[in-house]
């Protein structure tokens, strides 16, 4: 709704925004929020030495386990969480949604990365996660 997002932005301030310009990944998608911002009466300017209020990152989910994932995200992210995440999967997920309800983390998407093999082909090296080292080379894993 574009009226209601100009109506909101009235009278907000530009708002620093940092992202690797370098990052073959994370430019275009920072190029496309800056366009949207910009059709919904929001203007994002590059951070430079400001400190910035928006930062688009890439993080990485490196395994299987989400109690580490979440807590590597934190990290990644500028501090630990409030306390350590619990060990079963309802509260780990409580403590995730409680992260994301506080606006302080925005997930705009998850990108699996995935591979196929035909049939005749065997050994080919995996991780302890069963993953194979492929993307390791073009993506950039830089917060």
């Amino acid at each position: 709704d574009l009226k209601r997002a100009h109506d909101l932005a009235a009278g907000a301030q530009p708002l620093a925004f940092a992202y690797d310009a370098q990052s073959p990944l994370l430019r275009p998608i920072a190029e496309r929020i800056i366009l949207n911002a910009a059709e919904a009466g929001l203007t994002l300017k590059p951070a430079g030495a400001d400190k910035p209020d928006v930062r688009l990152v890439l993080l990485r989910v490196p395994g299987p386990d989400a109690k580490q994932a979440l807590e590597d995200m934190a990290s990644a992210l500028g501090g630990p969480l409030a306390g350590s995440p619990p060990e079963d999967p309802g509260s780990l997920y409580l403590s995730e949604r409680a992260v994301i309800a506080s606006r302080r983390v925005i997930p705009l998407f998850h990108l699996s990365l995935a591979y196929q093999l035909a049939p005749n082909v065997r050994g080919w090296p995996t991780d302890p996660c069963d993953r194979w080292p492929l993307a390791d080379t073009w993506l950039d894993t830089r917060p």
